[in-house]
């Protein structure tokens, strides 16, 4: 049979991709029939000409409108003195198309949502299956795209075509937009972040200190690899600090609720109605779900089970699709009196072991 590489050179629909690995010299592997199975999330030739145009936009503004004519002929002139250096467009393309593919062989068949895939960059890929599209990390604007033609045939593998060129998710870990990491290279382990505060209410910085004094980051970023996934519903600093000062209140500011977490590492557990460790550690625990959970692959009334594992949380869409969005994402949590927190605008935050989203409330385990 015919390899994806010719595959793909032999459809209009796929010239520019097919130039640019050419280029780059990644045709071969995809080519290769002993190299075994690969999935190509193709962008259409449109979507290259707009991410070439803006990220070149000194050759190509000139030119606009930019055609598929215009991408060919620069694509043929890069040379060793050319702006850009044919070096230098082969370091930015060579991790940009090895994020778009998968060594298996992904049919239309095999996708049925809320998946994710180590990409041949090494970056993961989540996949969506929502009531009207398939969509790749929730078609971020940056990260994602929407498969708009699926199943081109090869002998080693198959092609779907996508609206938007990917950039790979950077973040290394679901800590890592936190500031939080850990080494494993001295024991016990070393933990760092989750050691500051400031005034500002719509960061993370009590979140962060409260999975480092309950002593979840090992927990969350395990001595292993790959990594696992999670999903956090993360509270800014505000929300978080109106929970602290409601169960004392004495915590009226970020660096008051933040050295009572910090000294919770030696301290006996204060009396009531003091939160404890104990209780913080099960508070972060609730807001901790395994697995990697975009919004695109929630389902109104879905149960999800933290870390905490009881009670559990239940997620609420409205207007519940198939209806058309916009959507709220409302998590039902354990507690009937405080009003429910949603999913803010700021969701769908991706990273390479999970998922952050951040929420308007403190979920409530009791």
């Amino acid at each position: 049979g015919t390899p994806v590489g010719d595959t793909m050179a032999a459809d209009p629909n796929f010239t520019i991709f097919t130039a640019i690995v050419k280029k780059t010299g990644q045709f071969a592997m995809i080519n290769n029939i002993n190299a075994g199975l690969v999935t190509v999330f193709s962008p259409s030739d449109p979507a290259f000409i707009t991410d070439l145009s803006a990220r070149y936009p000194a050759y190509f503004g000139p030119l606009a409108p930019v055609s598929e004519a215009h991408v060919l002929t620069f694509l043929g002139q890069l040379t060793a003195t050319t702006t850009p250096t044919l070096a230098g467009f082969i370091a930015t393309y060579v991790p940009i198309i090895s994020y778009h593919l998968v060594s298996s062989k992904l049919t239309a068949s095999l996708i049925t949502g809320n998946q994710v895939f180590a990409t041949l960059n090494g970056a993961r890929l989540s996949i969506s299956k929502t009531a009207t599209a398939t969509v790749l990390n929730a078609n971020s604007s940056t990260n994602g795209a929407t498969v708009t033609a699926f199943d081109v045939m090869a002998a080693n593998g198959v092609t779907h075509t996508i609206d938007r060129v990917m950039a790979a998710v950077s973040s290394a870990t679901v800590l890592t937009p936190m500031g939080v990491s850990i080494s494993y290279n001295s024991n016990p382990p070393t933990v760092t972040g989750g050691t500051t505060s400031d005034t500002n209410d719509a960061n993370f910085n009590l979140l962060a200190a409260l999975i480092r004094v309950t002593g979840l980051t090992p927990t969350i970023l395990p001595n292993s690899s790959p990594l696992p996934d999670f999903t956090v519903f993360q509270p800014t600093d505000g929300p978080m600090r109106a929970y602290l000062v409601a169960i004392n209140g004495t915590l009226t500011t970020e660096a008051l609720c933040y050295s009572y977490i910090a000294s919770l590492i030696s301290a006996t557990p204060p009396p009531s109605p003091n939160p404890t460790l104990a209780q913080l550690t099960d508070l972060v625990k609730y807001h901790v779900v395994p697995g990697r959970f975009l919004t695109t692959d929630f389902t109104n009334g879905q149960v999800l089970t933290p870390l905490l594992t009881t009670p559990t949380l239940t997620m609420g869409i409205s207007p519940i699709p198939p209806a058309a969005g916009p959507y709220t994402y409302t998590l039902a949590d354990a507690n009937t009196g405080v009003l429910d927190a949603t999913i803010t605008a700021s969701n769908n935050i991706l990273t390479n072991s999970g998922i952050l989203h951040t929420v308007s409330g403190v979920l409530r385990p009791n």
